[in-house]
């Protein structure tokens, strides 16, 4: 058995708590602080239980061992790294890399919430969250790529040498850095090359790896109290836009039709909407060469404008119906 406590930085009760679960009632105890930098091995979204959390104090823990957890006074990890001179940059950059530490480690709280783990104390998860939302989404009967966030380059290797082929994406809005000096974005996803692995560190910031799908067309859908409207977006047809359809340009207009969602796809993801109690958002899926369904994200803060002016819904006005009365 193993107790994790995740708490605000410093607190002497919680080190005094610590003191007697090792020493008197030597129990294992694993403890992440809002300025830890947090570890793990590979996690793989159909083996969760697998993965091994570590800390900057050198433990070691094993998710599925855990069997209470204690949250006291935590709210966010909150990263202060010295990674550059330029102040303004050096705050964006640990503000980005805080966003992705806590998009792992609130994953990890509701999976463990989700296994029935004995939880004391209250978190404040305040997104939703990219990797938690394919585990509930695959439990529910929707069918995910193979999903990996990896933080070392033995591990990646491990991925990228069978088969299959990867991409890389970000875990919510992707890097924004927007200085006097510097802007540096990137919202797209990527293909994995193999070619820079010589100049790679062996151990690097944790990555979100995401297996890549032959797709016969993506579909973009809007939904609002559980009404869907959805757009096949035939992204495959140029080189350029296969991997990520906003990355079109004028010279190579992409097709984009109107689309009804078979009742069963539909069913299932208003079960999975309900499961993570959102109401209103975008949802990204792709259609395989055989006509698989393949669930890849659900975006909270989706937009409409997209889906309805290319779809020719008039969503805008369904919207201001549904406020209108209440």
């Amino acid at each position: 058995m193993s107790i994790l406590i995740i708490s605000k930085n410093r607190d002497i009760a919680v080190d005094l708590v610590i003191n007697w679960l090792e020493y008197y009632f030597k129990t294992d105890v694993f403890v992440i602080h809002s300025n830890s930098d947090i570890g793990f091995s590979t996690i793989d979204v159909f083996n969760i239980g697998n993965s091994i959390l570590t800390n900057k104090y050198g433990k070691r823990i094993e998710i599925r061992t855990i069997q209470h957890v204690w949250l006291h006074g935590f709210y966010k990890v909150k990263k202060n790294i010295p990674l550059v001179d330029d102040p303004e940059l050096n705050y964006q950059l640990n503000e980005n890399l805080s966003e992705d530490s806590n998009s792992i480690l609130f994953f990890i709280i509701k999976f463990l919430k989700d296994v029935k783990v004995n939880f004391l104390g209250i978190e404040q998860l305040d997104y939703y969250d990219k990797i938690y939302n394919l585990y509930i989404a695959k439990k529910i009967g929707l069918t995910i790529p193979e999903t990996y966030v990896v933080s070392s380059k033995s591990e990646l290797k491990k991925l990228t040498n069978n088969v299959k082929k990867y991409v890389t994406k970000s875990y919510d809005l992707g890097i924004n850095i927007n200085t006097k000096k510097y802007i540096l974005t990137n919202p797209y996803t990527e293909d994995i090359s193999l070619d820079n692995y010589d100049v790679m560190d062996d151990f690097f910031h944790p990555s979100y790896l995401q297996e890549k799908i032959n797709k016969k067309y993506e579909l973009r859908i809007f939904f609002i109290n559980d009404i869907f409207f959805s757009l096949a977006i035939f992204s495959q047809t140029h080189s350029g836009t296969m991997t990520d359809f906003r990355k079109e340009n004028s010279s190579t207009p992409i097709r984009m039709i109107p689309y009804v969602l078979p009742t069963k796809i539909k069913n299932k993801l208003i079960q999975f909407l309900a499961c993570i109690n959102l109401r209103n958002g975008s949802i990204d899926m792709i259609v395989t060469k055989n006509n698989k369904f393949i669930f890849l994200e659900v975006n909270a803060c989706g937009q409409s404008f997209f889906v309805s002016y290319n779809g020719n819904y008039n969503i805008e006005k369904k919207i201001a119906s549904i406020l209108s009365n209440g």
